[in-house]
């Protein structure tokens, strides 16, 4: 199960533990249903932060690991998922970030030379929702996930790509790709989960 689809079933637990949790406790069940109580919805807040950041921190690692640059495959699977739409009147901005850090300057001049333009995650604010104009041109501002890279094969990778625009616009999706010599090449496509 991704970090993401985790997350999101960790919330709708909550939403359902809410109604039992007691005196400002609340209490949170896994798929498992190993439950844990926190004393208040701050701290259960801090815990998730906290191990979020950590999940993030282990992603970076493994990539920088990797006998290849990971930015390379990330570059690939960003100009398929990123390219422009082609809807008038519509103004696309991606906020991107890659296991849990804002995009980093190389990749974004990639990505730039790709004719794709990118901000930071962290730069991101709410736009117009995606709907049709109605004869106004609207800016939709895009949150950009890259996360959770995993080895399947040898010279094949997933990693899952999601976003958000708001409280009913989000997605994900996971992209298979295969690197022959220095080239990655996107061989599967699967639409995953809502993203929280």
């Amino acid at each position: 199960m991704n970090a993401r689809w985790h997350r999101a079933l960790r919330v709708a637990v909550l939403a359902l533990a809410a109604g039992c949790s007691r005196h400002g406790e609340f209490t949170v069940c896994d798929s498992r249903f190993s439950c844990k109580t926190y004393p208040s919805k701050a701290a259960m807040q801090e815990a998730f932060a906290a191990e979020e950041a950590a999940d993030a921190e282990k992603q970076r690692r493994y990539a920088h690991a990797l006998p290849f640059d990971y930015r390379d495959l990330v570059h690939v699977l960003l100009v398929d998922y990123l390219r422009p739409s082609g809807i008038p009147d519509v103004n696309y901005r991606n906020f991107v970030g890659v296991f849990g850090s804002d995009i980093d300057v190389p990749l974004t001049a990639k990505l730039h030379e790709s004719k794709i333009e990118v901000l930071p995650a962290s730069a991101w604010t709410l736009g117009d929702m995606p709907s049709p104009g109605y004869g106004r041109p609207i800016d939709v501002h895009f949150r950009v996930d890259v996360y959770d890279l995993k080895q399947i094969e040898a010279r094949t990778y997933t990693v899952w790509v999601g976003y958000y625009c708001g409280s009913l616009c989000s997605g994900s999706v996971m992209y298979t790709l295969r690197q022959s010599g220095k080239t990655w090449r996107i061989i599967a496509r699967e639409r995953g989960a809502l993203v929280s």
